[in-house]
């Protein structure tokens, strides 16, 4: 079976070795520094990019004007963690490591802690990943060079955490991807091709929804939670799908007593990372996530999506504000 996205991947590394690489591409591939600055500077940033005329200097690039960024927070979900300081888990039941991703890390830490708090709550032993970027917003832009390196990296410290006991929890979907998916693929021909860790990473790799799915089959929750009085409207990342946990977002909700969960049958949301935000593609981007904002207004209730594309593209598409299930289990804590 042809890989289609690695081999689309493999294709825009060669043409930019060919014919070198524009300012946008190298800009969007840097989602971890671009969060750095952001949230040094989130009160000013977002200030700036909340108006379509500060935002228009960017069409220069190639990029939507029309389309607004992700909010930066000023405290990061990293220094959520060192401000507060370890907690102590009596008698865990078991141990993570939440992976720190760029998103959850500068825009949206709330989804970050929300997860650490249910967690801890289902006595479970939380500690952050000191991971570096997966990798993920560079390949999609054909730059391997970087995530290669953060790969290694990742293997180090992940696997470092593997062997001490802990499993490694994502909550971006399109990172845990990387780390099941491509980190294989991506250290081919180097050093690192066929290191057993790399295995040992992809069996010990859990999006927080199925983790949460999981302690609960084994009986290992322990959660206490009560009813939500709305419904929910659930729509599954694309990542989440091609690694089979689409149903995983749904069933998580499914625990909380009497959950009225209406699962959203529809394709792509059309964002596909940076794909919506790029000026050629902005409005084939709306057109593709057309039929999903149409199923999830018909569902009706609270919109539920994941990864921070398909949110970002239902917010601006919709007009409404979507919740990831992590903030759900978490409101619904007794």
């Amino acid at each position: 079976m042809i890989d289609i996205p690695w081999l689309n991947t493999v294709i825009k590394e060669r043409n930019h070795q060919e014919f070198g690489t524009g300012l946008r591409e190298r800009v969007f591939a840097r989602a971890d520094l671009l969060g750095d600055v952001g949230s040094a500077v989130a009160p000013v940033a977002n200030a700036i990019m909340g108006r379509r005329l500060a935002r228009l200097p960017l069409a220069r690039l190639g990029v939507d004007p029309d389309r607004r960024m992700p909010r930066y927070e000023r405290q990061t979900l990293e220094a959520w963690f060192r401000e507060r300081g370890p907690v102590v888990v009596p008698e865990p039941r078991a141990r993570v490591a939440l992976f720190v991703d760029c998103f959850a890390n500068h825009n949206l830490p709330h989804v970050g802690q929300a997860a650490v708090e249910v967690l801890e709550r289902a006595r479970v032993e939380v500690v952050p990943a000191h991971n570096a970027c997966c990798g993920r917003p560079a390949m999609s832009q054909g730059l391997l060079e970087k995530p290669r390196s953060w790969a290694a990296a990742n293997l180090t410290e992940l696997g470092r955490l593997v062997g001490e006991g802990y499993d490694i929890v994502c909550i971006e979907p399109s990172c845990l991807s990387t780390l099941r998916e491509d980190y294989r693929r991506l250290l081919e021909t180097t050093a690192l091709e066929g290191d057993p860790r790399i295995g040992v990473l992809e069996e010990h790799a859990y999006d927080i929804t199925e983790y949460l799915v999981k302690l609960a089959r084994d009986g290992n929750l322990g959660l206490e939670l009560k009813p939500l009085d709305e419904a929910f409207a659930v729509h599954g990342h694309c990542h989440q799908k091609s690694l089979g946990l689409g149903p995983t977002p749904a069933a998580v909700l499914r625990l909380i007593p009497d959950a009225d969960v209406r699962e959203v049958e529809a394709l792509c949301c059309g964002m596909v990372g940076s794909f919506g935000y790029k000026a050629e593609y902005s409005a084939l981007s709306r057109a593709i996530g057309g039929p999903l904002f149409d199923r999830l207004a018909q569902a009706g209730g609270s919109v539920v999506a994941c990864g921070i594309s398909c949110r970002t593209q239902i917010e601006s598409g919709m007009g409404c504000r979507v919740v990831h299930p992590v903030e759900l289990i978490h409101q619904a804590l007794a």
